[in-house]
């Protein structure tokens, strides 16, 4: 198994879920999972994902930025 890396905060955006109505945050997570390409199933890709630990592309940081930019969070990246 290969090493994990450490977490970047420019990359995480565990801040913006923290930042989502109660009521969104199931909502924006399905739609994060869409972007990222991933199902239900894979919660610890997810969590990689959202702990800033996975690559994420420019187009894909983009368009999660603008789920979160319709949900009222203006700067979702952080812990």
């Amino acid at each position: 198994m290969g090493k994990m890396k450490v977490a970047s905060p420019e990359r995480a955006v565990r801040k913006g879920l923290r930042e989502v109505k109660a009521g969104d945050l199931l909502m924006v997570k399905a739609h994060i999972r869409r972007i990222l390409g991933l199902s239900e199933a894979s919660r610890m890709q997810f969590a990689w994902y959202l702990d800033g630990k996975m690559p994420l592309d420019v187009v894909k940081a983009k368009q999660i930025e603008a789920v979160f930019n319709q949900y009222g969070v203006s700067n979702p990246w952080g812990f």
